[in-house]
């Protein structure tokens, strides 16, 4: 089986571990302090690893041999699958920073809201410095780290594609997986977030080599039940993960925090729910209509 007849079948797979992936992160941000969520942070890190293997998966046969048309329109999808999303959930967070000031409301850390670090967020440019800080919309530093990834596919695809067994495809996975706990170590943060595109590089160069053992081996198996709630909150995803930072700054404010146990957990399924029903409706009314009309739009 070939890899463009393979690209026209979905993945529910990959739907599974999409939105594993996506409330993993959004449990490690509701509860911090459970030790059972603590490395949620790495499903970051699953969902860069996922867009590395469907880059491969979809666009290695229209990007290598490099062709400026097929890169531009590479390029286009990704940005009409990104922006939009991107674009509303700044805005949602600037108004609520700037109403918030107007009505004479505290703002938490002042610094992450400045005009420069909008400019960088407009452009999602906000993570490619080192290191890496949150800003605005806090968990957009891995849209910004991945827009970077997507610009820079042909070079990683070509360089892949030009591995020939399964041991440099071995070589290459242990240099990737070791390079962010090499730079950490020379350089130190204390947040895995000042780390965004050495993070970003690993986890969608693992993604590109999944796909090309898989294509080595020239008998991918991809056998996973479909299922429609899955399927649905795949869809939405993207928007969960948008959706979480300017639900958190509200709820925050509102829900009392020195509750108990009980309490507790009723406020985190409240603000779950709360995100589900906003990432719906920012999915059916933003997301998808505007996807489709740049998609449709000539540039």
């Amino acid at each position: 089986m070939t890899r463009s007849s393979l690209s026209k079948h979905p993945l529910p797979v990959i739907d599974a571990l999409r939105v594993a992936a996506v409330f993993w992160i959004l449990l490690f941000h509701l509860c911090s302090g459970v030790a059972f969520f603590q490395y949620g942070y790495l499903g970051v890190d699953l969902l860069f690893a996922l867009s590395g293997f469907l880059v491969e998966y979809h666009y290695a046969d229209t990007l290598v041999p490099f062709n400026p048309v097929s890169y531009k329109k590479f390029l286009s999808a990704r940005l009409a699958r990104l922006y939009p999303l991107h674009i509303f959930t700044l805005l949602i967070i600037a108004g609520l920073v700037y109403g918030a000031s107007w009505f004479g409301y505290a703002i938490n850390n002042p610094d992450d809201y400045t005009l420069g670090s909008f400019i960088a967020h407009v452009f999602l440019v906000s993570a490619w410095q080192f290191p890496s800080e949150m800003t605005w919309n806090h968990y957009a530093w891995a849209i910004s780290a991945l827009w970077m990834m997507y610009l820079l596919s042909p070079i990683f695809l070509r360089f892949v594609m030009h591995l020939r067994g399964p041991l440099e495809l071995m070589c290459v996975g242990v240099i990737l997986v070791a390079l962010t706990p090499i730079i950490r170590m020379h350089w130190p943060y204390e947040s895995f977030v000042a780390y965004a595109i050495p993070r970003a590089f690993n986890g969608f160069g693992i993604g590109l080599l999944t796909w090309r053992w898989f294509s080595m081996m020239q008998s991918p198996r991809f056998s996973f039940p479909s299922n429609s709630v899955v399927t649905w909150l795949a869809k939405i995803s993207y928007a969960i993960y948008m959706m979480q930072f300017p639900v958190i700054m509200v709820t925050r404010k509102i829900f009392p925090t020195n509750v108990d146990a009980d309490f507790y957990w009723l406020t985190i399924a409240a603000q779950i729910i709360i995100i589900l029903i906003l990432a719906a409706i920012a999915h059916t009314a933003i997301e998808e209509p505007m996807r489709r009309w740049l998609r449709r739009a000539k540039f």
